[in-house]
């Protein structure tokens, strides 16, 4: 179920450090000949991270959400296989509870990922004033 999206994420990771690689200040850090180790903590891993966090929380959402249809084709019984029983069934309060309850997680996520975000690249943090 993960596979397809983890294929995916290392394409963006790939990706976002051939954009990266490419720009000016990166050719100046490397001409100063900093350790690999702080060359790549202090000015590649902030670049990236930023692209991998965003699409691993919405990727996150929906293997979340994915979880129904998997848990329902090889009868595991678990929150998936309890809201098409309340489906089929009509009991409201277990879908309703069940819905909730996977909303809550993806909210959560959510939060952990622009805390995230925040914490990585301040730049991306927007205040109101």
């Amino acid at each position: 179920m993960s596979l397809c999206p983890v294929a995916s994420l290392a394409r963006v990771v790939r990706l976002e450090m051939l954009n990266v690689f490419a720009q000016d200040y990166i050719r100046t850090a490397r001409s100063k000949r900093l350790p690999a180790n702080l060359f790549f903590m202090r000015h590649l891993l902030p670049k990236v991270l930023t692209a991998v966090l965003t699409i691993g929380g919405v990727v996150s959402a929906g293997l979340l959400g994915g979880t129904v249809i998997v848990e329902n084709v090889f009868a595991w019984p678990d929150q998936g296989q309890r809201v098409v029983d309340g489906v089929f069934n009509l009991d409201y309060p277990v879908i309703q509870g069940i819905v909730l309850y996977f909303g809550v997680i993806v909210v959560l996520i959510k939060t952990a990922v622009n805390i995230l975000l925040a914490w990585v690249d301040p730049r991306t943090l927007v205040l109101s004033e």
